[in-house]
């Protein structure tokens, strides 16, 4: 049938397509000619087979589509390790562009096509109205690509902008996927509309919880705005008393009482130094966690604090836990060379106590991150160095905790997760 034939070439055509987007955007020009283009050729029959295998198992069904898109964004990723962020990026915006058009020419076929074509035109009717937009649209794509690669510059440098690529794929795929399933001619079997409705909720808690995270950063920023604008009111304050400061001192030079002159210096010095130009945000100034972050308020660090378990919580003693915070926030000021953000976060889960130490200093290199927590290992060439984190490490296994670190472009963090506090029972 005509329709396969057809139905064959859109496939190998948005195979290559797909591929191709994140190469141009990434690669093209940085490697030889031949080396680029086989890539992109491997790639392409990666994705071609990857959508014939999942359309045959899947059949041209919602769910079907859904893994098939999920396969792509991990061939993608895989293929671009070291820019996987911006390739999946890349490859979403080509996606975007076919689930629009896909979207677009389901509901025009579906709702005013279908119903008044005789069958026998019934396959002349699908390619015109939903094969040939897509190739109009990927031949507009490949034609003004280098417009496209503007839009996908000014989407890649914005923070966030991977999550909220996908999230506007899925949230289309879910509105094509609704589509199918609302359209009463279209018989798509029960299971697939049950998965796919549940695929939809736990969709919809990711979208929810995402945000309510991303609401939480702004909440902190917001906080750390306003503390900076006292901040600023301060400094504005210390200028005012210097200019004061510095007419007095003049007027002693002139009186030529230059002992005097020395004392006056040495107590605006003094009191110059007791000035901290950094930010402290907590909700508990006596914590051990704020007392152990006041190292890095005075090394001119941010500092954001948000503590939700209590002190007779934590399994471990209090001298400790302050042992184990110092240890990492030392690290993190050591790393940060006196300017960025440290947050601290403890909260329950189930069982648990977890804390988070998250700083926005250099990133710690992949050779390096699996040694950090060994005895004596130190990036440091000179002193006594590696043992903070080595001790971090056996005093949370100590209590059978773990701890892990993440270390990215953006942040660093140290999770550490401990079994909660049991309470004795009271006895009578």
């Amino acid at each position: 049938m005509i329709i396969n034939v057809v139905d064959f070439i859109n496939t190998v055509i948005q195979a290559v397509f797909l591929s191709y987007i994140p190469f141009y955007f990434i690669e093209k020009g940085e490697k030889g000619e031949k080396e680029s283009y086989k890539k992109v050729i491997i790639v392409s029959i990666i994705l071609f087979f990857t959508i014939v295998i999942g359309t045959a198992f899947g059949g041209n069904t919602t769910i079907g589509s859904l893994i098939i898109y999920i396969i792509n964004i991990i061939i993608i990723g895989v293929s671009y390790k070291k820019d996987y962020k911006k390739a999946i990026i890349a490859n979403g915006l080509g996606y975007f562009c076919i689930q629009i058009n896909v979207l677009i020419c389901v509901s025009i076929y579906l709702g005013h096509i279908k119903g008044i074509v005789p069958i026998e035109y019934l396959d002349l009717t699908i390619i015109i109205f939903l094969y040939c937009p897509q190739f109009i649209m990927e031949y507009l794509i490949f034609k003004y690509i280098d417009k496209m690669n503007i839009i996908y510059k000014d989407i890649v440098i914005r923070k966030y902008s991977l999550s909220t690529v996908l999230i506007i794929i899925f949230s289309i795929q879910y509105m094509v996927s609704y589509i199918w399933i609302m359209n009463e001619k279209f018989k798509e079997n029960s299971l697939s509309r049950d998965i796919i409705m549940i695929a939809a909720i736990a969709f919809l808690f990711v979208v929810v919880t995402y945000f309510s995270n991303l609401q939480k950063r702004i909440n902190e920023i917001s906080k750390i705005n306003k503390e900076l604008d006292l901040k600023i009111t301060e400094l504005k304050k210390v200028k005012h008393d210097y200019g004061a400061q510095i007419s007095y001192l003049y007027g002693v030079h002139l009186m030529g009482n230059h002992e005097r002159l020395g004392e006056l210096l040495k107590d605006i010095i003094k009191g110059n130094n007791s000035i901290s130009n950094a930010v402290e945000l907590t909700n508990s100034s006596d914590s051990i966690i704020s007392i152990a972050m006041r190292q890095a308020v005075s090394k001119g660090i941010n500092v954001v604090i948000d503590e939700k378990v209590d002190l007779d919580e934590f399994i471990m003693s209090e001298l400790e836990l302050q042992r184990v915070i110092l240890n990492i926030v030392g690290n993190s000021i050591t790393a940060m060379d006196g300017k960025g953000l440290i947050t601290a976060k403890t909260y329950k889960c189930i069982n648990s106590i977890v804390i988070k130490i998250q700083n926005n200093g250099p990133r710690i290199k992949e050779n390096t991150i699996d040694k950090i927590f060994n005895l004596g290992f130190s990036t440091k060439k000179h002193g006594d160095h590696g043992f903070g984190l080595a001790i971090v490490k056996e005093i949370v296994e100590k209590y059978k905790g773990t701890i892990k670190v993440i270390s990215t472009d953006d942040f660093t963090e140290f999770k550490i997760i401990l079994p909660i506090k049991r309470k004795e029972p009271l006895t009578s």
